[in-house]
């Protein structure tokens, strides 16, 4: 069997470690992030003028903000699964 380092994968063991259930709570939080730029996405598709740029600010904040949530970030994980659903919900429904 192969060593990490003969498969390109050094550094992989300086990642740190979670949990099962860390890990679940990290894909959720990623899940609801893509669904907050889904939810810009569709609102962008009929706003024009000022609307428009601000709805786009906004949705390259969450394109940010999933770059920048990591597994290792429970807190960041944990406000993300605190707050988003209700405020995926409200852009849904400004929208509508």
């Amino acid at each position: 069997m192969s060593s990490a380092r003969d498969r390109g994968l050094v550094g992989v063991t300086r990642l740190g470690t979670w949990t099962a259930e860390e890990n679940d709570a990290y894909q959720t939080a990623h899940d609801l992030i893509n669904q907050m730029i889904a939810a810009y996405s569709a609102r962008l598709s009929r706003a024009s003028g000022p609307e428009a740029g601000v709805l786009l600010a906004e949705q390259r904040a969450q394109l940010e903000a999933r770059r920048m949530l990591g597994v290792a970030d429970q807190e960041s994980v944990r406000r993300v699964l605190a707050e988003y659903p209700t405020l995926i919900s409200q852009l849904r429904s400004d929208g509508a």
